[in-house]
Parts: structure tokens; C-alpha cells; sequence
């Protein structure tokens, strides 16, 4: 039986289309990336902003960031990694930073199937891409 998955994603979140046997499923999964980005910015007076203290800032926040992006595209995969197929689509980097993610693992790159850019989408959009691009 064929399971094919599709994900369209960006930096604030990802949805999950999965085609099963026939049957569709919807999962969307939440990015906590911008959140923190909007916390980081606000915290702490202006002498944080200034000097080496502001170089040290940058560089915990930018590893802050990282951290937050790995563990975002891990709960992707997670919801993937038994697809047969995988197409991934969106309108940021973060569609690169995932697919660089499949191709590091030798079993979930031979199930990528493809990578588009779009602009955002609705749900409905993104799944009739799905069915468009697995010809459902």
C-alpha cells in the first residue's frame, strides 16, 4: 500500500497531508521559532544591545534559533518518516533546511519525491497540490 506524504511548510508552521490506503490526513505542527525570536527581542534593557554584551547575545541567539529550527524539522520528520513518498513545498527557506534534513539520512532521502516553491497556501490549496503532484 502506498503512503504519501506531502508538507508544506515555513518558519511559523508545517501542514501534513498523508494519503494512506486512500485516506487522507491533516496534521498541522506549530513552530515555536518565531515565538522565541519575539521573546529574545524584548528582553533585557539597551546595554544589552551595545558592545561584546550584544555580540554575546547574538550569538546565544542564534543558537537558540538553530536549536529551535532542528527540533521543529525533527517533528516533521517524525510525522513522515514511514511515507513511502515524500513532496515538500513552501515559500521560505525552511522547505531547504527540510529537505537538507531527508537527504542527511540515507533512508529518508530515496523516499524524497520532490520540492516546489509556492506562496503561502490555504489547507485546501496545499492539499490539492498534494493530490495534484502524487496524481490522486
Amino acid at each position: 500500500m502506498k503512503n504519501q506524504a506531502g508538507i508544506w511548510i515555513d518558519g511559523t508552521k508545517a501542514r501534513i497531508i498523508t494519503f494512506y490506503d486512500g485516506k487522507e490526513t491533516i496534521r498541522e505542527i506549530v513552530s515555536d521559532i518565531e515565538n522565541h525570536r519575539h521573546h529574545q527581542r524584548h528582553e533585557g534593557d539597551m546595554e544589552n544591545f551595545r558592545g561584546s554584551r550584544h555580540h554575546d547575545h547574538e550569538a546565544t541567539f542564534g543558537h537558540r534559533k538553530r536549536h529551535l529550527e532542528f527540533q521543529y524539522l525533527d517533528k516533521v520528520i517524525a510525522e513522515v518518516k514511514d511515507a513511502n513518498e515524500i513532496f515538500i513545498m513552501g515559500p521560505s527557506g525552511m522547505k531547504k533546511k527540510l529537505q537538507a534534513r531527508l537527504e542527511a539520512d540515507k533512508q529518508l532521502q530515496a523516499k524524497l519525491s520532490g520540492i516546489l516553491a509556492t506562496d503561502h497556501l490555504t489547507l485546501n490549496q496545499c492539499v490539492e497540490k498534494v493530490r495534484e503532484f502524487y496524481n490522486l
